[in-house]
């Protein structure tokens, strides 16, 4: 099979969807399948677009100049790829929603005829699809519910986010094939029990207003509790600091700024917990990646993947509110029996169910029927 994946950055802190994309067509590259990601080289900034892996990329990456309005990622060179050379796949899948590439790249894949998926990674949430909706709704009118509407099919990345997605879809079919983890390589560290680490985007869906209050709670009872807040600024860092500086917590907050590599394993190595309250999360790769480390989580009920973590007894799950959340994380904190079991089950969770070679082999099954036009 030849498998197109086309996004419109592979830059990790725009968010998951990067990484996911590059993770998931090299799983089945490696399958022994032609696959190719057409990118844009949006957000290099001195930064190695992919970033460097521990092995090679089984996939090749054809990386285009974005040229302005560069909040839309438009890219002139890849619309000139895609025209051109389109027709050599046998699929295409394309990551995302209202941006320049996925414009192009349905309407290039239906003038062609060949099948596509959309793999909107979150977006047909109803509360991320609210936000901006007027600008939204013009691009809905102008070329999204267009591209979803002759897509061969919508990838969900867990049952939750296809149940509460699939009504926006234009009445295209869906599937589900959860992400994998890359799994953090060990490093020299010493684990702090006391230690909780938030590693995402700094973003306002992502619930830091109420995981600063939450650790000031934290803090009132146990007192050698310390959080680390990591990731790049998504345009919630300002807001974040106010809180921490408005609760008096400068002193047990940091913030290292986005991990790579070497850095980002020590982060999972030294933490004892990990916290991710957000208000909307299609997948959590972040959270996966905690779990693989042996962390034990605390998520909320808006993260799709929060029903795995309680069917595997890998983490406490709470509503998107203060008082539990604090209670969760003092809770772990006093007992280190149920917070090390838990991250045991955690490991146990993602080693099985989010191994990528595993998800390869169902996006194997899924592309092989969508070429030969079956249905899932």
């Amino acid at each position: 099979m030849r498998v197109l994946h086309v996004i419109a950055t592979l830059d990790a802190a725009s968010g998951g969807s990067a990484t996911a994309c590059l993770e998931m067509a090299d799983a089945l590259a490696r399958k022994g399948h032609q696959v190719d990601i057409m990118t844009t080289d949006f957000g290099q900034n001195g930064h190695s677009i992919p970033p460097a892996r521990s092995e090679p990329l089984s996939c090749r990456v054809l990386t285009f100049p974005v040229a302005t309005p560069r909040a839309w990622k438009r890219s002139p060179a890849l619309a000139l790829a895609l025209k051109r050379h389109i027709s050599d796949y046998d699929l295409a899948v394309i990551h995302s929603l209202y941006l320049f590439h996925d414009m192009v790249a349905s309407a290039e894949a239906a003038r062609i005829g060949i099948p596509y998926v959309v793999a909107p990674h979150g977006l047909l949430d109803p509360y991320i699809r609210r936000r901006s909706r007027l600008k939204k709704a013009v691009m809905e009118l102008a070329f999204q519910n267009r591209a979803l509407r002759q897509a061969a099919a919508v990838h969900y990345t867990s049952h939750e986010e296809m149940r509460i997605s699939q009504t926006q879809a234009q009445g295209t079919p869906g599937f589900v094939i959860p992400l994998g983890v890359v799994a953090p390589r060990p490093v020299p560290a010493d684990r702090n029990p006391a230690r909780l680490l938030f590693l995402s985007r700094l973003h306002e869906k992502k619930g830091l207003d109420l995981l600063i209050p939450a650790f000031a709670q934290v803090k009132a009872r146990m007192p050698q509790a310390e959080l680390v807040i990591a990731g790049p600024d998504d345009g919630a860092l300002a807001a974040t600091r106010a809180l921490v500086e408005s609760h008096g917590l400068q002193a047990s907050v940091s913030f290292p700024g986005m991990l790579r590599g070497a850095d980002k394993d020590r982060a999972f190595a030294e933490a004892g917990i990990f916290v991710l309250p957000s208000y909307s999360e299609n997948f959590a790769v972040a959270l996966a990646e905690a779990m693989a480390a042996g962390l034990p989580v605390i998520t909320t009920d808006k993260v799709n993947i929060h029903d795995a973590v309680l069917e595997a007894n890998a983490g406490l799950v709470v509503s998107c509110s203060v008082a539990p959340l604090a209670e969760a994380m003092i809770r772990l904190l006093a007992d280190g029996e149920l917070a090390t079991g838990m991250g045991d089950n955690g490991r146990q969770l993602a080693t099985t169910r989010y191994d990528w070679r595993e998800i390869g082999a169902q996006w194997e099954e899924v592309c092989r029927n969508l070429i030969a036009r079956q249905p899932l």
